[in-house]
Order: structure tokens, then C-alpha cells, then sequence
């Protein structure tokens, strides 16, 4: 095996074994209070899509869960929707967490 390919697998298992352990759980329930206040602000994935200068799709993949979006998109759609950025995530201190 190439040295070069051995150090990408070794960075990527690295980088695997770094993984948040309750990732999917938290992108869902992100997703989830996106799709909420969306919703609860009558927009629709489109037109928040349109406001906040992203594709459609990008809103419906954060909304399942399925895209680990950045910060700052996250911070463009709670501009949008004239909330705070912190409405989006779970209180990591609950006892639900």
C-alpha cells in the first residue's frame, strides 16, 4: 500500500473515531426545531430558501436531520426567521440530553 494511502485511512479512521456520539440525534432535533419555527413563522422551505440565498434542498436536508450544516447558515436562517441561533439546538444540560 501507497505511504500517501496508508495516511488518508489512518486520518480518516482517526477522524471517525472522533465523531460526536449522539450526532444523528442532534442533527435531527436541529432539524426538527428548524422545520418548527419555520412552520410557526408561515414560511415555507422555499421562501426561507429564497431570503436566506440557499438552495431548497439544503433547507429540507438540514430539516431531516441529514445535512451537518455551518454555523454561519445556520446563523443566515435565524436572521430570516428573526429568532436567536441558540433557539435551534437542545439544551445539552437537560436531563433528556
Amino acid at each position: 500500500m501507497p505511504a500517501q494511502l496508508f495516511g488518508a485511512i489512518c486520518i480518516f479512521d482517526f477522524m471517525k473515531s472522533l465523531s460526536f456520539p449522539n450526532e444523528k440525534k442532534y442533527l435531527n432535533h436541529l432539524g426538527a426545531k428548524l422545520r418548527e419555527i419555520r412552520l410557526s413563522k408561515s414560511f415555507t422551505q422555499a421562501q426561507l430558501a429564497i431570503d436566506a440565498n440557499m438552495e431548497v434542498s439544503q433547507i429540507s436536508r438540514i430539516e431531516r436531520g441529514v445535512l451537518n450544516t455551518s454555523v454561519l447558515t445556520l446563523l443566515k436562517i435565524a436572521v430570516v426567521l428573526d429568532v436567536e441561533i441558540s433557539d435551534f439546538l437542545p439544551n445539552y444540560f437537560s436531563e433528556d440530553n
